[in-house]
């Protein structure tokens, strides 16, 4: 009966916090949306919602079904393989795929695969700077001067703008290699934390309330919930983004409510 409850609750807990997490990345995150904005029109741009969605459904089976054939092959042909990337006997799973194709790949396959890696990276990489940077220039620079600045300015400190979030990038990864064991967990982790605050304050602006204040009460209120649900409890992190946007558009409801 436990493991059944057990098993139901990781169930339940992956599709709900994955229903909220796809809402806030694919409908608030600035690295989705600004794909949406190069659409020629707005079912151009659903279309491309729906696409996107039916895509990385795919892709994830596939990397499912990756790690299934990598575990069916370490376990059953080649067990024992794995010991000359293991670290006092333990064994990162990321670095699993990546031995798999330097030693067992042809090496025609071989480079394929790694330009193809390289490709993917520099892609997500510079759909990453840029989102980054616009926040960045739009929320922080841009919002706060009372006259627009020049054209080539603005493109000055954008510029500085994408330098600036390219070496937080780096440094971030660089800690995770050492205190991660699966960096992809690790960044849906945080991704799932952060995704939850800005489905809040998008949910806050469809209902109506626009006060400023309604909109920091909120966002504050859910970094502090999820904040203490990390800390203080053992609730998978799927659930983040879920009590994330709850708290954030219920307190910023509450506080709206008043004049």
């Amino acid at each position: 009966w436990t493991a059944d409850l057990t098993h139901d609750y990781t169930f339940w807990s992956a599709v709900i916090g994955g229903a909220f997490f796809t809402a806030a990345t694919h409908g608030t995150d600035q690295l989705f949306v600004q794909r949406y904005l190069c659409c020629r029109s707005t079912n151009d741009a659903k279309l491309a919602l729906v696409t996107s969605g039916i895509l990385i459904t795919v892709q994830f089976a596939l990397f499912l079904t990756i790690g299934l054939l990598l575990w069916v092959y370490y376990t059953e042909s080649a067990s024992g393989t794995l010991t000359s990337i293991s670290t006092v006997g333990t064994l990162k799973p990321d670095q699993i795929f990546p031995h798999f194709i330097a030693t067992d790949y042809p090496v025609g396959l071989r480079g394929l695969m790694i330009a193809a890696i390289f490709a993917a990276a520099m892609s997500t990489l510079s759909s990453s700077l840029n989102s980054s940077a616009s926040s960045v220039v739009g929320d922080f620079y841009l919002n706060r001067r009372t006259s627009p600045p020049a054209e080539l300015t603005v493109l000055r400190v954008s510029r500085m703008a994408t330098i600036g979030c390219a070496l937080t990038q780096l440094v971030v990864a660089l800690v995770a290699i050492d205190l991660s064991q699966r960096i992809i967990d690790d960044a849906l982790r945080v991704q799932f934390f952060t995704g939850g605050f800005m489905l809040g304050i998008f949910l806050l602006s469809v209902i109506g309330c626009t006060k400023p204040k309604a909109g920091l009460s909120g966002l504050s209120s859910g970094l502090l919930a999820v904040t203490l649900l990390g800390l203080l409890t053992d609730v998978s992190w799927q659930w983040y983004t879920l009590v994330g946007a709850t708290v954030t558009v219920s307190v910023g409801w509450f506080v709206n409510s008043f004049r």
